[in-house]
């Protein structure tokens, strides 16, 4: 939904519970928002650069009457000469001008120039030889990515060097065409399974025993089956997969994920390709935007292509 519309259902729908007039912003209910405006901006399909800025809250005509609250104090600065320095950089790397166009990373970051070396730091060898017996070995671990093709090779990459036998999930694909269209004819199901889409799991899903997975759905939320909920598979069945929550308050609980039907939204094909498959991907690597609230000890990021937005760099070195 778009901030500024979002913004104003809000203040219309107090208005109206709380019976007060037009002049009181939100019923007179005090209102908190959190977030961070260096970060990555609204993602409006098919828009230009002034769609985008308009419907930001700062373009909002309630953004006046927001007192703007800064935090001082960085909870996750660990101790150290370098910690200290990569927290101030990061802390105007918004701001100053210098920092704007193409970036030098500081030297104390590690870069490798192969992604053999890259996977190797992040997942070494002697951690995917354990990972079966050790389900928090992938807990504060992952790749980031701009690009979701990216994130699949990575995902294949990572998989085959993991100990084990794969096991994989073929999906059953269907389209909604317009029936009433005389040309009307049903897809070929070889070209609805070639269709990867950022909101659909894989047609051809491969997993093993201790592989990190996503949800893509919110399936039981006050469980913690969340969209974006990261998990490690314990068990593999052919109607169920079973896996153990990592990280958050039901970090270790063990759930059950079955096949779900999902579809595309209107407007991102022309035709509605329904999908009946397990609701995940796997998580050895993951795109930006989805690395929002996780909290990671070891992070690889892939520089070679660039980053859609400067927000977008920003929350990957966050």
């Amino acid at each position: 939904m778009q901030h500024c519309y979002c913004f104003k259902a809000v203040n219309c729908i107090l208005h109206d519970i709380c019976n007060t007039s037009n002049h009181c912003l939100f019923g007179n209910i005090p209102i908190l928002l959190g977030g961070d405006f260096a970060q990555i901006a609204l993602v409006i399909p098919h828009s230009n650069r002034a769609m985008t800025i308009c419907t930001s809250l700062q373009s909002s005509f309630l953004s006046s009457h927001f007192q703007i609250l800064h935090l001082t104090l960085n909870m996750r600065v660990q101790a150290g000469h370098n910690n200290v320095i990569f927290a101030s950089w990061l802390k105007d790397f918004s701001y100053k001008t210098s920092l704007i166009g193409l970036i030098s990373l500081p030297t104390y970051i590690q870069a490798y120039t192969q992604l053999k070396d890259l996977i190797n730091c992040v997942y070494p060898p002697t951690i995917l030889a354990t990972a079966f017996q050790n389900w928090q070995a992938f807990l504060n671990r992952c790749i980031l990515a701009f690009h979701n093709d990216t994130v699949n090779s990575f995902n294949a990459a990572v998989l085959d060097k993991l100990p084990g036998q794969s096991q994989t999930f073929y999906s059953i694909d269907t389209s909604d065409a317009n029936k009433e269209d005389p040309n009307f004819a049903q897809h070929a199901a070889e070209y609805l399974q070639s269709l990867n889409l950022s909101g659909l799991p894989l047609s051809r899903l491969m997993l093993k025993i201790g592989c990190p997975i996503m949800l893509l759905r919110n399936l039981y939320p006050s469980e913690g089956l969340c969209n974006g909920t990261r998990m490690i598979v314990t068990h593999l069945g052919y109607c169920c997969i079973k896996g153990q929550i990592l990280g958050g308050e039901f970090h270790g609980t063990k759930k059950l994920i079955p096949r779900i039907l999902l579809a595309t939204t209107e407007g991102e094909l022309p035709f509605v390709l329904r999908r009946k498959q397990f609701p995940i991907k796997l998580c050895f690597a993951m795109i930006v935007n989805k690395s929002y609230g996780e909290t990671l000890g070891i992070v690889g990021l892939d520089l070679r292509t660039s980053a859609f937005t400067h927000g977008q760099f920003y929350v990957a070195i966050s």
